[in-house]
């Protein structure tokens, strides 16, 4: 666990209370180790297309200059969202036992991203560490080649290259 405390995100809860958050991560880990490899395979693709979208959004936010047009980015964040609200990516239905985990995850978002709730956060990004460290490598990466073949189109080469490079730093932690 302690691999962790250098992502950049996290390093700010591990500063306020490592054991609390590092239970809030291991909670969850045991959560998600009891998903059948489809529905691993599900949170990754669906994982990867969130923070593929999450750089597009606080790009343009923050007024990076590479930043894409307003309409690409409402595009990015309506691919996002349609793929999380009708629990389908790519045509594929994903599997129930992740549909609630994905309403609260989203929940989380908002209430931490949206509202400014603290503790939000700190599950909104315990959730995310812990789903990182459970999903195997090798189905991290498909999901990240399948993102890529199929939506490169809506969110750039850039934006997905920025998507495995920020993902990317969780298995190299």
């Amino acid at each position: 666990m302690n691999h962790l405390r250098n992502i950049s995100e996290l390093e700010e809860y591990y500063e306020k209370d490592a054991e609390l958050f590092s239970s809030f991560v291991v909670q969850y880990q045991e959560r998600y180790n009891k998903l059948s490899n489809r529905a691993l395979h599900h949170l990754a693709a669906i994982r990867a297309m969130e923070v593929a979208n999450g750089i597009v959004q606080w790009s343009y936010r923050l007024k990076k200059s590479q930043a894409l047009t307003v309409e690409q980015t409402r595009e990015c964040m309506q691919t996002s969202l349609g793929c999380i609200y009708t629990k389908n990516i790519n045509g594929v239905e994903i599997d129930k036992s992740l549909h609630q985990v994905m309403d609260e995850f989203r929940d989380l978002y908002n209430k931490g991203f949206k509202n400014g709730d603290d503790g939000a956060m700190m599950h909104f990004y315990a959730h995310s560490a812990a789903q990182f460290s459970t999903i195997p490598y090798f189905t991290m990466k498909n999901a990240m080649k399948m993102i890529q073949s199929n939506f490169t189109c809506i969110f750039t080469e850039k934006y997905i290259d920025a998507m495995e490079r920020y993902i990317l730093r969780y298995y190299d932690a």
